[in-house]
């Protein structure tokens, strides 16, 4: 369904805007080393623009998402950029993944899990049964908010590994 691939595009619109952060980040702190003037550099550093470049397209995975997902489902794990911030900074510039950022992981992803599974979808209405509401039952949330749900999971379990 539509909904499961605005969940994969904005999963991976928070990959790119985290890695192109820290690319960017890189990039500067390259070039500090090098004892280089920050305004030529923006220009000429190679890391620091392709750290732009990613996380432009970043967001342009992200508008895509919403043409396929509704926002209150799509806009929810944005927060994943966070994550995904924590693990390109360990891996590309050598950060400490600290405690506290595994704590913060937990937390991110427990609330968007408890966010995502608790929002109900749209119950597809007939033209002839228009002003009838069908009770809430399990059934009304979606694949996509339960696949999310099981996906945010899977990020908390690889996290409290680190």
């Amino acid at each position: 369904k539509s909904e499961f691939i605005g969940v994969g595009l904005a999963l991976a619109a928070t990959c790119c805007e985290a890695l192109g952060l820290v690319l960017q980040r890189k990039g500067l702190v390259n070039a500090e080393q090098a004892a280089m003037d920050d305004r030529a550099v923006s220009c000429c550093n190679w890391t620091w623009t392709w750290g732009f470049v990613i996380m432009t397209s970043g967001s342009f995975l992200l508008i895509a998402a919403l043409s396929f997902a509704d926002q209150r489902l799509v806009t929810p794990i944005m927060s994943v950029t966070l994550v995904w911030n924590g693990v390109w900074s360990w891996l590309v510039l050598g950060d400490a993944f600290l405690k506290t950022d595994v704590i913060g992981t937990i937390v991110i992803c427990a609330g968007l899990a408890a966010l995502i599974s608790s929002a109900p979808r749209q119950p597809e209405q007939s033209p002839q049964h228009h002003h009838h509401h069908r009770p809430m039952s399990a059934s009304t949330f979606s694949p996509a908010y339960r696949f999310s749900l099981a996906l945010l999971g899977g990020i908390l379990a690889a996290a409290t590994t680190l």
